[in-house]
């Protein structure tokens, strides 16, 4: 898991059991009240939040590229790699092809949506083309795959304490032994507000981390 933002120390932690139950017939989730509908759909989007955020706005929305940088390689990555070892049940034999260090902006028209900082841990040579000859971005990239990612939430945190405020979450995304992705997206104040066009992205003299429990 990453260590919580910069100047967050003092926040609340809360251990949370994101996900109550899912069945065939029912799936209970267990988000916190302190976020409001529209972000609780947020922190539950699956590799299409830019999709989401598009219908939301009903405008374009557009990726700024920010830091695309290959990570050094290590012993892990001649197998299993030290940011999935709790969480990628993929064979150890798996090799590791690239790493990369991400970061992007997103925005609708000259609006900012959020930054996501990100780690791949690159297994696929077609995930790898796409990264490197097309410069795909991590939704662009299950998209070309045809694949629903599995996604595991470990934490959530919010900058104050209304919704409507600054808050983040932190997420794996992977598929089978293709790709798998460690993702923070931290949002801005008023996100869904048209006409807000800040990034005010905290931190606040009060806060909260619920971090996910099994």
């Amino acid at each position: 898991m990453l260590p919580p933002p910069p100047g967050t120390s003092h926040y609340t932690i809360l251990p949370t059991k994101f996900i109550d139950n899912v069945s065939p017939q029912e799936i209970k989730l267990n988000l916190p009240n302190e976020f409001d509908g529209l972000e609780r759909i947020i922190l539950q989007a699956t590799g299409n939040l830019q999709r989401v955020l598009a219908a939301y706005f009903n405008r374009p929305v557009n990726v700024q590229h920010v830091k695309n940088v290959e990570l050094p390689a290590t012993p892990q990555s001649e197998g299993k790699d030290s940011f999935d070892s709790d969480d990628d049940s993929s064979d150890d034999a798996t090799v590791v092809l690239k790493r990369f260090e991400r970061q992007i902006n997103l925005f609708c028209e000259e609006k900012f949506l959020y930054t996501a900082d990100s780690v791949l841990i690159v297994r696929s040579q077609k995930v790898l083309d796409l990264i490197e000859k097309q410069k795909a971005g991590i939704a662009q990239i299950f998209w070309a795959l045809q694949k629903l990612p599995d996604f595991k939430l470990h934490a959530i945190g919010r900058h104050g304490d209304e919704a409507g405020g600054s808050f983040w979450r932190d997420y794996t995304l992977s598929v089978d032994d293709l790709m798998y992705c460690h993702i923070r997206e931290m949002f801005p104040v008023g996100v869904f507000n048209s006409s807000s066009d800040g990034r005010q992205m905290g931190p606040c003299p009060t806060g909260t981390i619920w971090v996910a429990i099994d």
